[in-house]
């Protein structure tokens, strides 16, 4: 079976509902990638707080491959093992933690 799309078109719109694995990605090329250079340091700084609590929620979910996708995402590889490897660590971390993850996100602003 096929996994959903990271992200998917909103109707009558050009925005697009992202999907937590696609955040997960996003936020590593805001640390590692060309998203830097469009990036504030403070920025950053949240952006890698979030990536690595997003990862240690994988961890602790069980996701057994969080280095290997982090390492990957370190390196700027965004292929379909990337996201499916995205998809299954969010899954893992469960809606609760990444709840409370992206809810420390907007307090640090």
């Amino acid at each position: 079976m096929k996994p959903p799309p990271l992200s998917t078109p909103t109707p009558g719109s050009s925005a697009h509902a992202v999907r937590i694995p696609f955040m997960l990605v996003m936020l590593a090329d805001a640390v590692y990638g060309a998203g830097r250079a469009y990036t504030t340091p403070s920025k950053q700084a949240s952006a890698k707080a979030t990536l690595e609590e997003l990862l240690s929620a994988a961890r602790a979910g069980g996701y057994q491959q969080a280095d290997i996708l982090q390492t990957l995402l370190a390196k700027g590889e965004v292929s379909q093992r990337v996201k499916d490897m995205a998809v299954q660590a969010c899954e893992a971390a469960g809606s609760e933690a990444i709840g409370k993850i992206l809810n420390a996100m907007r307090d640090r602003g």
